[in-house]
């Protein structure tokens, strides 16, 4: 009878470990699922940044292309037909896919919107279907003293990038040739617009490129500066 007692301690004692041991099991099965979600979310907005900064980046290999051939940059689409829209030189951010030889309009890994904004002076007022009327650039000389001219002549309403961590309102803006920014998947923000921070402000002024992947900004941004531009088409 003793021994039958004892015998069914030690179960009892037996059944309680094998409990604590199995929410112990329980708990840092958990964690361990919470942890490897977490590093797979991060590991695939890493992939998607990478991917979106190689597609933009190969649009801007485009842009630069069409301005040797052409001595001007493209201007933005207006109207989403795809074809740039120089005549009236209105305000548009639209990428030219078609004037750019492209099939279809970019679309990034993550699914975002792109868009292009150039700056002004280094578009040239042009009817497409008439190449040679107010044609202000007829070759490379032409367009190279505009690319100089440009880099001494700055206006708030052109497409400008604001150094990190400060706003539109700062004197340190920079003034590029053309800006590329892509949405990402996500209104980090929750801005209410799929463009994060100051990219969502419509008003032209774009976050650095420098500025990271966080948990309120999944944006990308590239520029190419004037001097970079001269560079690659008066050399």
């Amino acid at each position: 009878m003793i021994k039958s007692k004892g015998n069914l301690f030690l179960k009892n004692k037996m059944s309680g470990f094998t409990l604590i041991e199995l929410g112990l099991y329980l708990l840092t099965a958990g964690l361990l699922t919470t942890a490897f979600t977490h590093f797979a979310k991060v590991s695939i907005n890493q992939k998607n940044r990478l991917q979106t900064a190689q597609s933009i980046t190969n649009l801007k290999t485009r842009i630069i292309d069409y301005a040797i051939r052409n001595n001007r940059l493209p201007c933005a689409d207006n109207n989403t037909d795809g074809l740039e829209d120089c005549l009236s030189l209105a305000a548009g951010t639209g990428v030219p896919y078609k004037t750019l030889q492209l099939n279809q309009a970019p679309i990034s890994s993550a699914g975002g919107v792109t868009i292009y904004s150039p700056n002004p002076l280094l578009i040239v007022k042009v009817n497409i279907d008439n190449p040679e009327w107010n044609l202000l650039v007829k070759d490379k000389d032409d367009f190279c003293l505009l690319i100089r001219n440009s880099m001494t002549t700055f206006n708030a309403a052109y497409p400008a990038i604001i150094n990190n961590g400060t706003n539109c309102s700062a004197a340190t803006k920079t003034y590029p040739a053309f800006i590329l920014a892509d949405s990402g998947k996500l209104d980090s923000d929750r801005s209410g617009n799929i463009f994060d921070g100051q990219n969502s402000e419509a008003n032209n002024c774009y976050e650095s490129p420098m500025r990271g992947a966080s948990n309120n900004y999944d944006d990308t941004v590239i520029t190419l500066g004037k001097a970079a531009l001269a560079g690659m088409v008066c050399n």
